[in-house]
């Protein structure tokens, strides 16, 4: 794809995006809208910088709807957790590099994803945004991330001179672009984090063409199994009793609470990451955080996410293990599965077609 380079010096830093029929005005922050449909901090902090200078501010109101359950604190801790990090070149603990061969694997059915040229992709749960930017590199297409969190707001400026990716700070269900209007759909490691991961896949495939393809990652029920009975009893005792309290903590206090724990963690987590070399004490921060601050953590077995997608009349597939292995050097975790429409899947592949 070509796009004249004059066009990318003119963009909209900040300003507001108007809804008449509604009456609210929604902020344009470094680049990125800022979405949600319930008001929060931010849109105090920018009535404070900008109120003065828009007459529109005060003929039209910050949205006053409500959240989804449990999106304001979700939205408060993963900010805190992204922004934790910055740009240090790290998607969880692997580089840009590294995360490629995630996505190679993850994304090998249908044949047509990392082939096909000018794709429309739509990216849900982006964080930072380093994983959009891998998937820049693997796919021929313009790429629309969303996330709820604000933290990619931060790194907007990595991201301003590049005209086939678009961020919007959004809850997932309730994503401000065209319905059935994306061929790939991504959802990795987010829809486990709001109310219901059910109606979160619901939500996102609304998006995806008839034509399209959509891959989910989500916790996986197996992954906790492993260990014998004290391994388990640790693990219900963390997802049962410790991280409900701690995600509901102020982040003054999530943070007194949750250093110690990191500081004493580090040493051991950096001898087992992959880059030992590039792990920082606030990669281990973030990593707790990711943990311990969700207000939400469901896993899932293999059958309901099938269960899902047979509703909707799709051929799903997982993950080829050895694949992954072979791109990755380790087996994979999490359960990965992706799906299309049953009617353009061939019968022997599970599909309608003759």
């Amino acid at each position: 794809m070509c796009i004249d380079p004059a066009s990318l010096r003119q963009s909209v830093i900040d300003g507001l995006l108007t809804c008449d029929a509604c009456q609210t005005w929604f902020p344009i922050h470094k680049r990125i809208p800022v979405m949600h449909k319930f008001r929060h901090a931010f849109h105090d902090e920018f009535v404070r910088k900008f109120g003065t200078r828009s007459a529109t501010m005060s003929r039209f109101h910050p949205p006053q709807g409500e959240g989804k359950p449990g999106e304001p604190k979700t939205l408060r801790n993963y900010t805190e957790t992204w922004e934790g990090v910055g740009d240090d070149g790290m998607v969880f603990t692997y580089t840009i590099e590294q995360e490629k061969n995630w996505f190679a694997a993850m994304l090998d059915w249908p044949d047509w994803v990392m082939t096909r040229k000018g794709l429309r992709v739509l990216d849900v749960g982006v964080g930072f945004g380093h994983e959009t930017r891998t998937l820049q590199a693997l796919i021929d297409g313009e790429i629309f991330g969303v996330d709820l969190n604000l933290s990619i707001l931060a790194s907007s400026d990595i991201f301003a001179a590049e005209p086939f990716i678009h961020f919007i700070c959004c809850s997932l269900f309730d994503i401000p672009l065209p319905k059935q209007d994306f061929d790939v759909v991504i959802a990795p490691g987010v829809l486990h984090h709001t109310y219901s991961t059910k109606a979160a896949f619901n939500a996102v495939l609304g998006h995806m063409r008839h034509t399209g393809m959509i891959f989910i990652w989500l916790y996986w029920t197996e992954d906790q199994g492993g260990g014998g009975p004290w391994r388990q009893l640790f693990h219900n005792m963390r997802e049962l009793a410790f991280r409900p309290i701690v995600a509901r903590l102020p982040l003054w206090l999530q943070q007194i609470v949750l250093l110690p724990f990191a500081i004493m963690y580090y040493p051991m987590e950096r001898k087992r990451v992959p880059n030992p070399d590039k792990w920082k004490l606030s990669n281990t921060v973030k990593n707790l955080r990711d943990r311990y601050t969700c207000i939400y953590a469901h896993r899932h077995r293999l059958f309901e996410m099938f269960d899902w997608m047979t509703e909707q009349d799709m051929a799903c597939r997982f993950v080829d293990m050895y694949r992954f292995k072979e791109l990755n050097g380790y087996w994979n975790f999490g359960l990965s599965v992706r799906g299309q429409k049953r009617d353009l899947v061939p019968k022997a592949e599970g599909g309608t077609l003759e």
